[in-house]
């Protein structure tokens, strides 16, 4: 009976070791979660993590988009459950936001597929020669427009390009021409 006993107290004990290297290596395995990564205009490419309190955020964490190896800055967001919530921004341009990724987050690596940038498209305005103001056409680019920004833009009632600047109505300078209306934002006629 004895031995019996101590059969099944060595079998209980293999299986408690079993068990709990399981648990251990599935908590291990969460210890680091990737979430998704996002631009954000202003600050650069954003990548969301899930860690486990206990995780040493001092240790090294990168990313590399087209070959191009780039040190995350990383910041915790909040506790929840155990877990931190961390954002790490790139600094990049959307220009650079395509193809695929690899992130370093210390030992863990996670691979992802970046968007392509979206074009970000705004109204060009000009008057007519009976000095009536329209939209003339759109202006598409890769990143977001700044109030002043000015582009070169063919204008098809003048048949010539020309200098557009961004802004509301209000940035047109009179001395270009007949006041616009209020058309919104969007590049107006710069004759300077």
């Amino acid at each position: 009976m004895r031995s019996q006993v101590f059969n099944v107290s060595i079998a209980l004990l293999v299986a408690a070791i079993l068990l709990a290297g399981t648990a251990s290596s599935a908590r291990a395995a969460n210890e680091v979660i990737f979430l998704g990564a996002r631009f954000i205009a202003g600050k650069g490419l954003a990548l969301t993590f899930k860690v486990s309190a206990e995780y040493d955020l001092t240790q090294l964490a990168n990313v590399a988009i087209s070959g191009e190896l780039i040190n995350l800055i990383c910041t915790t967001k909040g506790e929840n459950g155990g877990f931190k919530k961390v954002v790490c921004i790139a600094n990049v341009s959307q220009r650079s936001m395509s193809g695929s990724a690899l992130i370093s987050f210390g030992a863990y690596s996670f691979s992802t597929k970046l968007n392509e940038a979206r074009p970000w498209c705004y109204s060009v305005f000009d008057f007519d020669l009976y000095l009536d103001w329209s939209q003339i056409g759109s202006h598409c680019q890769a990143h977001t427009v700044g109030e002043g920004d000015v582009i070169p833009f063919y204008s098809p009632i003048y048949g010539d390009s020309f200098d557009y600047i961004y802004g509301d109505y209000t940035i047109f300078d009179p001395l270009c021409g007949p006041n616009p209306p209020d058309l919104g934002k969007g590049f107006y006629y710069e004759c300077f």
